[in-house]
C-alpha cells in the first residue's frame, strides 16, 4: 500500500509525458503515459540514447538544448518531435529543469500533434484563401481592363454618327439611351480599375446621399425600367446620407433593384419602394418589391449564399444577393429579409455609420 505521500503514485498516473533523463542522454526513468504513447517497452526505452527516439531532423537542435540543461540551465516550452515504435510522428512540447549535481534532468511533456495538424491545416486554407484573393483580384483587373477597349470602341462609334441626318425620333431617343449607357459602363470600368490599383479601395468610406446613389442607378437602367413599367418610390428624408464604401453601396441598390425587376410578378406592374430611417444602430434603409417574393421556410439561411438560385430564370446565376450581403456585411452592416410567396420581398439594410442633416 502506498503511502499519502508517495510521488510514485503521481508518477504513474499522470496523463502528460514524465521522465528522468541523465546527462549522459539516455532515460533514466519514464512514466506510464510515455510509454503508452510512444509504444516502446520500457526496457527498450532505456537501452537506446534519447536521439535514437527523436525524429532526424530535429536530433541537432534538441542536442543543443540538452547541453544548455547539462550548464544548469531550464528549459521552458520547447518542441519536438519523436517518431513511435510504429513510426508514426509525435510532437511534443517539454519544460525541464536540471539538477547538476545529480548529473540528471527532470521533464514533462504534452502532446500537441494535434494542435500542430490544425496550425498547418489552417496555414494551408490561408495560403489558398491568399492565393485564390491573388488570383481574383488579377481576374477582377484583367477584366476590368480588358474591357475598357470595347466599351472606347462603342463609344468612338458614337462620334462617328451624323445624328442631324437620322429623322426618326424614336432612334434619335434609341441612340441617346445607347451613348448613356456606355458611357455609364466606361464610367464604372474606369472606376473599378482604379479601385484594383488601391490596396484600400474596398475599405475606403465617405458621405453618400442615398437619394443620389439610387438616382444614379436608375439612370444607368433606365430602359429596364421603361420597359418593365417599373415605378420606383423613395423617401430618404428621414436618413438622407450614410458614411460607406461608394462602390459597394451601387451595387448593393443595383442588385436589389435588378433582382426586383427580374423576378417581378408576372401579373403585376413592378413597384419597388425604398425609405430610411434613424435608426440607434444606424441607419436603416427598407427596399419593399410587389414581386414573386420567397418561401422562407424552404430558403432559410441559404438566402444570401454564393450560387444559391430559388427562381428559374434563366439569367439567375446565385450571385446578387451574395454580393449584397458581403458588401454590407464588410463594413459592419447588416441585411434582413422578410418575404411570402408572390407577395414580394422586403430587404431592411443597416447602415452603421449615419450622418445627421
Amino acid at each position: 500500500m502506498h503511502s499519502a505521500f508517495d510521488l510514485s503514485v503521481f508518477f504513474d498516473l499522470s496523463s502528460d509525458l514524465l521522465c528522468i533523463s541523465g546527462f549522459d542522454g539516455y532515460f533514466k526513468k519514464v512514466n506510464a503515459s510515455m510509454i503508452h504513447l510512444l509504444g516502446y517497452p520500457e526496457s527498450e526505452l532505456y537501452a537506446h540514447p534519447i536521439n535514437h527516439f527523436i525524429h532526424p531532423e530535429d536530433r541537432g537542435f534538441t542536442d543543443e538544448q540538452r547541453n544548455s540543461l547539462c550548464q544548469g540551465l531550464p528549459l521552458l516550452n520547447f518542441e519536438n518531435r519523436y517518431v513511435t515504435r510504429e513510426g508514426k510522428v509525435i510532437w511534443l512540447t517539454w519544460t525541464s529543469t536540471p539538477l547538476p549535481d545529480n548529473a540528471v534532468i527532470y521533464a514533462i511533456a504534452k502532446n500537441i500533434t494535434h494542435k500542430k495538424k490544425l496550425d498547418a491545416d489552417r496555414n494551408h486554407l490561408l495560403t489558398n484563401i491568399t492565393r485564390a484573393h491573388q488570383d481574383l483580384k488579377q481576374l477582377s483587373y484583367t477584366s476590368s481592363h480588358d474591357l475598357r477597349g470595347p466599351v472606347n470602341n462603342l463609344l468612338a462609334l458614337f462620334s462617328l454618327l451624323d445624328e442631324d441626318r437620322i429623322e426618326d425620333q424614336k432612334t434619335r431617343e434609341l441612340l441617346a439611351i445607347f451613348r448613356q449607357s456606355a458611357q455609364s459602363l466606361k464610367k464604372n470600368v474606369d472606376h473599378y480599375t482604379e479601385l484594383l490599383k488601391e490596396n484600400d479601395g474596398i475599405k475606403h468610406k465617405e458621405p453618400l446621399s442615398l437619394k443620389a446613389t439610387l438616382e444614379d442607378v436608375l439612370q444607368d437602367i433606365e430602359s429596364l425600367i421603361q420597359a418593365s413599367g417599373t415605378t420606383v418610390e423613395m423617401d430618404f428624408e428621414k436618413c438622407p446620407v450614410i458614411f460607406f464604401n461608394p462602390t459597394y453601396l451601387k451595387s448593393i441598390f443595383l442588385n436589389l433593384v435588378t433582382n426586383a425587376l427580374k423576378y417581378a410578378h408576372p401579373d403585376k406592374a413592378p413597384v419597388i419602394s425604398v425609405t430610411s430611417q434613424h435608426v440607434p444602430e444606424g441607419c436603416k434603409v427598407t427596399l419593399q418589391d410587389n414581386g414573386l417574393g420567397f418561401n422562407m421556410e424552404a430558403v432559410k439561411d441559404k438566402i444570401f449564399g454564393f450560387g444559391e438560385k430559388f427562381h428559374p430564370h434563366q439569367d439567375s446565376k446565385g450571385i446578387g444577393l451574395y454580393l449584397v450581403h458581403n458588401h454590407m456585411t464588410s463594413q459592419g452592416g447588416k441585411i434582413y429579409l422578410e418575404s411570402q410567396p408572390y407577395e414580394g420581398s422586403c430587404f431592411t439594410l443597416i447602415f452603421p455609420e449615419a450622418l445627421l442633416h
